[in-house]
């Protein structure tokens, strides 16, 4: 089972919970303590549950068409919180936390980690920050792989991330906290 989580939320015109659960296996539970439950653990693991909670009707609220009434910060946390609830074998996250802020990118990134200790976690990114707690990075540079080797090794060396970090007005060695 793969999920995969594009930089471009979609969500449905339905109510949160069915928005994250939709592709789960408990998307179909009659038991509506149950759904919710598991609703709220992917939303807490992705960041994004204290936001849905301060929602009118909190996880029963009916989403705008694409998500409208969201932010794109809690539109992209609502996707992955979908891909979560999937508890897939491979995730594929494609640079879907750019519309996130660094304190939340943190928090999640950590519920992600936390998440997919038995999962093949595979994250395209232009964010250094979101590298944080991965295995092993591959650099592409003009459609090519330019370095590629476990995060402490290349933040020391590689003049790309050296860069992005810069960019982003990161110490280097941040990648590794």
């Amino acid at each position: 089972r793969i999920a995969f989580v594009p930089q471009e939320a979609f969500l449905f015109s339905r109510s949160v919970e069915d928005n994250i659960l939709y592709g789960s296996k408990d998307f179909t539970l009659e038991n509506a303590a149950s759904r919710l439950a598991s609703a709220r653990r992917a939303a807490t693991l992705a960041s994004v549950d204290a936001d849905m909670q301060r929602l009118p009707c909190g996880y029963g609220s009916i989403l705008g068409e694409r998500g409208q009434n969201l932010s794109g910060g809690q539109r992209q946390r609502l996707t992955i919180a979908r891909a979560l609830a999937r508890e897939p074998q491979i995730m594929l996250l494609d640079d879907c936390l750019s519309a996130v802020d660094a304190e939340t990118e943190k928090r999640l990134v950590a519920g992600v980690l936390e998440a997919s200790r038995n999962v093949s976690l595979l994250v395209s990114s232009h964010r250094i920050s979101s590298f944080r707690g991965l295995d092993w990075l591959i650099v592409l540079e003009n459609g090519r792989i330019s370095a590629q080797g476990r995060p402490e090794d290349l933040a020391r060396n590689n003049r790309t991330l050296v860069e992005l970090a810069r960019q982003e007005n990161l110490e280097r060695m941040d990648l590794l906290k």
